[in-house]
Parts: C-alpha cells; structure tokens; sequence
C-alpha cells in the first residue's frame, strides 16, 4: 500500500496537524514488523502455555467446538436441492439435501439440481468469487474471474451479482447467464464512492438492489435486464417483494424523508393491513404471503399475525431474534422455517403454515436471562441484558457493539462455558447500533459518537450495581466497531476503576489515522458513520477526544489486564491498529513488551476470524481472563 498518508508519520489536514511516532507499523511489511508480529504472538503463546498443558488445552477446545455445534447444527432453511445452516456473518454452511458433504459460502442459492455459491478466498480478506456447482459434482460448473460482494439472487436463467470496484465496495450491478456464467449486462453503476451495493431477494422471486451509506439507501427494482429506483421519497427501506407469483407491482416498506419517522408501506396489499404506528417505528420484517409481522425493539422480539382492519394479534414474545428463511420466501413456499435466538439458550426451531406460527423444537435452557435498563448521562434511557447461572457470578464480561444499526448480537452460543464457570454475560444495547432502529443509530454517528461511550458506561455501573459484582472482576469487551466503544472506555478509565480488563477481536482502534486515510478500504464508505475530520471540524474534536489509540494517557493503563485478537489479512481493521493500541497501553515508548497486555495475531485469516477459528481462539481467550478474575477476585474479596 504506497501513498501519501499509509506510514506517514505526518498528517496535514490543512487546518490541523499532527505526528505519529507509530506510523511506521502501517506498512505491515519489512523485518521490524515481521519481529513485532513474532514477539507479541510468542508474549501470547507463554501466558497460555504457562496455564495448561497441550493436552488440557485441547479438551477445552473440543468443549466449545461441541457448544458451538450445539447452537448451530439445525438444517433448517431450504434452497432448491440445498439444506442451509447458518453459521455466523456472511458464512453459511450448505449442502445438498441428502447428502453429507458440507461446504461454507457467503451467500448461497439453488435451483433443481444446480447451486450457486460465493465464496470466499482462502486467507479470510473478503475476496469473493461466484461459483456455479452442479449436483454429484464437487468441480464447479463455471466460475466468473471478477470479484463480487456476499450477495446473489437467481431467476429466469440469470445470475445478478454486485460486482467489486475496489477493495470492500461493491458499486455494479450485474447479470450473468446462469448456466454458463457469461456476462449478460451491466444493470446499475453507483456513482458516489460513498454508497455500496447490495441485492436483496424479496418475496415471490422479487429481486431488489439497495445502494446504501451508513443508514441512507437508495431502492431499485430488478426484473429480466431492466432496473428502475423505486420509494424516490424514502431515506431508507425494508423490502417485501411481490404479492403472488402474479404480481409485477414490488412491496416494500420506507421511512419517508428522515430516521425518525415510521415505516411507510408501499404497494396496495401491504397498505390494506392494518400496521399500528408503534410497530412501525423500529425494526422489522414482513412475510406478506403469510402475514406475519416481526418486530424488534430493545433486545426483546414479537411476532404478529397481521388482520386486514384489525389490530395484529400477538403470537410470541421474548428476549432474542428470529432468523428466517428468505430461501422458502423468495419461491412463495406455504412452508417457512423461523430460527429463534434466544441468550441462555440453544435455538428453537419454529414453522410458518396455514395454521400459523408452529414451534418444532424449544431450545434448551442453560442460564437465566433478564432485561433492565438504566441512565445515560443525558437521560436516555438505555437497555441492557444479563445472562447467568444461578447464584452471585463471580465476573461480568460486559459487550457493547453499537455501530452501523445492526442490532446486538445476542446469542450466547460463544458464553456457554464462560457462564457455566462463574461469568455473567451482559449485553449493552448503546445508541450507534439498531436495537432501536434507525434514529437510535443516527443518535449516535460522526461526532455524537460520545453518546455510544456514555451509554456503554451507563451499562457497566448499573450491571455492577444489579449484580454486586466489582469493577476489579468486570470485563468489557468489543468486536470490530466495538472496539472503538472499547477502546474509547479503556482511555476514560486506564487506572482499572471502572473495569478490571478489556477483551478485544479485530478492534477498531485508530480512529483519527483511519478517517483522515481515504486510501484505507472503508474511510470513504464511512464518513457518514464515524466521521470526515478533514472536512467537518465537529467530528475533528470529537475524534481527537475517542480514538483510542490517541486518547490514552502517556503511562497508558499499567493496571488493566488486556486480551486482544487481529489478523494478518483483516482488510476493514487493519492488524497495525491494535499493534498500536497495545503498544500504547504499555506506556510506550518507555515501555513495548511485556506487561499483562496480550495481542494475538493470527496469520492465513480475515476480519471473520471466528467463523474459521472461534474455537481455538475461545479456548485460549477464557484461559487468559478466567486466570485474570481468579487471581485479581480473590485479591479484592
């Protein structure tokens, strides 16, 4: 990566100006980094090491590797030929039905007996490539040579793809023949660098393409080789898709010109059901066929039969979300699998027919799960979960992810054996992130991402209270953009009096460096989300405060306990930042090795490490931070 900004120890943004002595590592590459990356794995193996025997360790391993497996081995959404399980973010698991051959995808479709899959590159750097496979044959069919984004649909003997324009951005739309992979045409260029493509398969075998930046969308309507923007009032959309396999009229729903206002419904037979404005205000789904409505707020789920001049009728309720099977929803099946997720507990299967919402299997309960809520500084009221065994629990592993209005993930597949040995589990739903919807998002973007922070440290004091458990045994934890409430929360309190740890995966870390770079794959696609400081002054002054790597104190934060993951090939967090970080929390320059501050950096792997090592990496993780609270609870008991 050769410009003007990567390894540049100045930044000169015209009216701000600054050094960074650390610049050097950007460049990931010469002896001195292959050493840094050396001694910080080899600091990382000894802890371990120094904990239990490779014997022990491998026990401990195939102990969440089987809890993994026991959240996650349900075969229960349906393509064609294919079974699908869903295993974690853009990563499925697929085969074909009657058979045991299980292959990973991004994204996978299927028609008779031919699948398309995407699939990833071998290192994990979120290269995709689309392969055509034909039944009884592992070679593909054909593979098209460009890379494309983790997103298709197949209809009409066409193949539509977002193409790649450049590392993580995916700005044309395309149709290629289905079964020969030749291109057709190029349907939808995105002009603005700051939008990205997706596609969307809505009901009936309706195909949607949404160009989106942070929370702003754009909808169109693919049919055949013509495409045509659709909902031109809207600022953001929720698509449905056709009303019968007849129809040519798409169903979607909008929020008309701002975040804050309720969905809007667009075409006639979803404006004929009768929707209350306070289900229309947060996050849902709609399987129009069936006239269920899903609706998500606050971490808790509700699904609604949805009555044409009546209110709906409630017909679940609970702490979780739901996953469902848009495969059987794009071909208008009378049948459709729902996958509860529910924290303390392994999934629950539910099917969507005639007679309504049927539970097949309820998950089995392991822990005790409870709402609450608290006061963040400016008196938003901010909801949080705890999930534990019975009794006191010995530590708190607090995680808060708040970005991008994706909403929390809630599943405790990964806590299983944390909670069986003592922790409580506690899940922050921060502004930043779509436990709300869209304007909870909004509250919390560019230079009013303090209110993530605050709201993160609102959750911590209040589970402390609740739980009577110390700040010594709590630990905070983030992933990705998480790490930047993470790491933002570590510079607040770097003498341990809010929490005693901090445990990071692939963290967002260098936030000043990261959105003054517009050659880094993300910064453009993501001024609207964290900020454009060579720009807009506002979120300069906020950044300088939060970016974790700038924020921390010179002596760093001797008295914390730090566990933190990247990898070698992480394309959206660069490895270099949590070098950084960890360098800084050290004290450096005085100060680079040692210390109880432990990165790991996995070599051959991606931005989704976990979906290729999560047990591995589980393993060692719980043996460095159940040492940590065993050692520092007893200290302070």
């Amino acid at each position: 990566m050769r410009d003007m900004y990567t390894g540049n120890p100045i930044r000169d943004l015209g009216y701000f100006r600054w050094h960074d002595p650390l610049a050097w590592l950007e460049h990931m590459r010469g002896e001195k980094w292959d050493a840094a990356v050396k001694r910080e794995n080899v600091h990382f193996r000894r802890a371990i090491e120094e904990l239990a025997s490779e014997k022990e360790i491998d026990a401990l391993e195939d102990t969440f590797h089987k809890t993994t497996e026991a959240h996650m081995s349900y075969d229960v959404f349906h393509s064609g030929g294919i079974d699908i399980t869903l295993q974690g973010t853009y990563s499925y698991f697929w085969k074909w039905r009657g058979e045991g051959q299980k292959q990973r995808a991004a994204a996978v479709v299927s028609e008779g007996d031919l699948a398309w899959a995407i699939e990833e590159d071998s290192r994990g750097a979120e290269q995709y490539k689309v392969s055509c496979y034909r039944k009884g044959s592992q070679k593909p069919v054909w593979t098209y040579g460009k890379f494309v984004g983790p997103s298709l649909c197949v209809k009409d003997g066409l193949c539509y793809l977002v193409e790649s324009t450049s590392l993580l951005r995916y700005g044309h739309a395309i149709a290629l023949d289905a079964k020969t992979g030749a291109f057709k045409k190029r349907l939808f260029t995105e002009p603005s660098p700051r939008y990205t493509l997706r596609l969307e398969m809505g009901e009936h075998r309706c195909v949607f393409l949404i160009s989106a930046n942070s929370g702003r969308e754009a909808l169109y309507h693919i049919e055949g080789l013509h495409i045509q923007r659709i909902g031109h009032e809207g600022v953001c959309f929720v698509p449905v898709g056709y009303a019968s396999a007849d129809s040519e009229i798409p169903c979607f729903f909008a929020r008309v010109r701002s975040f804050d206002e309720p969905w809007t419904a667009f075409g006639k037979e979803l404006q004929i059901l009768s929707i209350p404005k306070n289900l229309r205000l947060y996050k849902l789904n709609l399987l129009l066929k069936h006239k269920l409505l899903l609706v998500s707020a606050g971490g808790v789920s509700r699904v609604y039969k949805l009555r044409s001049g009546l209110n709906p009728e409630l017909l679940e309720e609970g702490i979780g979300s739901w996953s469902v099977d848009w495969w059987s929803s794009w071909s208008g099946a009378d049948r459709i699998s729902l996958l509860k997720t529910t924290p303390g507990s392994t999934p629950s299967v539910y099917t969507v027919e005639k007679k309504g919402l049927v539970c097949l299997k309820r998950g089995e309960e392991y822990a005790s799960v409870s709402l609450h809520d608290c006061k963040s500084k400016d008196e938003t009221s901010i909801p949080y979960i705890v999930v534990k065994g019975s009794g006191k629990p010995r530590g708190l592993m607090v995680s808060m992810y708040g970005a991008y209005n994706i909403p929390t993930n809630l599943s405790t597949s990964r806590w299983a054996y944390w909670i069986e040995n003592g922790w409580a589990i506690v899940f922050g739903l921060v502004r930043g992130g779509g436990d709300f919807g869209d304007a909870w998002a909004e509250a919390a973007r560019r230079d009013r991402k303090i209110r993530s922070i605050e709201d993160a440290e609102a959750v911590v004091r209040s589970t402390q209270r609740e739980t009577g458990v110390s700040a010594h045994a709590t630990c905070i934890h983030g992933v990705s953009a998480g790490g930047y409430i993470l790491g933002a929360l570590v510079a607040r309190h770097p003498r341990a009096d809010l929490f005693g740890a901090a445990y990071a995966i692939v963290p967002y870390l260098d936030v000043l460096r990261t959105t003054t770079n517009p050659t880094l794959p993300l910064t453009v696609l993501e001024y609207d989300e964290f900020g454009n400081p060579a720009e807009k002054l506002e979120d300069l002054a906020a950044i300088v405060k939060l970016s974790p790597v700038d924020a921390l104190p010179e002596k760093g934060a001797p008295s914390l306990f730090v566990v933190a993951r990247t990898s070698m090939f992480d394309v959206e967090v660069l490895p270099y930042e949590s070098m950084k970080w960890i360098y800084r929390l050290r004290g450096w320059p005085k100060k680079k090795e040692g210390e109880e501050k432990y990165l790991a950096i996995t070599a051959g792997a991606g931005h989704f490490v976990r979906n290729l090592k999560g047990a591995s990496q589980d393993t060692e993780d719980f043996l460095l931070l159940n040492d940590w609270l065993q050692r520092d609870h007893r200290h302070y008991e």
